[in-house]
């Protein structure tokens, strides 16, 4: 295992355009690993696939985005790569999609949309979902 190698070959792939590895290179970048950890080079490097996109590199977009790591916290951009990442089937995507709804983080609260989102993830196994689903129900909003 070489993690400095591998972060080098990404970078080669990455200048030469290749989509994927400007994500595999931003998650070296996001980690440290192969190379000195620089969150705003991972934001940079999956800003490519994003707009190719690739539904990691937008999922991962959202998170930084989310968390304002590496750049200023800004919900609107966050939801926006969030939701491009669910319409692909992104599960993970597609949870923190229904939360934005839910909460009217980054976009108009919809809790209809919300609860629909979050029953249809649910129902392809994810516990957080399952979870967010049955809060909803038990307040009266999952309806």
């Amino acid at each position: 295992q070489d993690s400095r190698m591998a972060a080098s070959l990404f970078q080669q792939a990455a200048d030469q355009g290749h989509v994927k590895a400007h994500l595999s290179l931003g998650a070296c970048y996001m980690e440290g690993v192969g190379v000195n950890k620089d969150v705003q080079r991972a934001l940079q490097l999956f800003t490519v696939p994003a707009q190719k996109g690739v539904a990691n590199a937008q999922y991962n977009l959202a998170v930084l985005y989310s968390r304002g790591t590496g750049t200023k916290r800004d919900a609107v951009q966050a939801a926006a790569w969030y939701l491009k990442a669910a319409d692909q089937g992104h599960r993970e995507a597609q949870v923190c999609y229904a939360t934005c709804l839910y909460k009217g983080d980054g976009v108009p609260q919809d809790l209809p949309a919300a609860a629909s989102l979050f029953q249809e993830s649910g129902a392809r196994g994810h516990s957080q979902a399952q979870f967010n689903s049955g809060v909803m129900f038990q307040r009266g909003e999952g309806e």
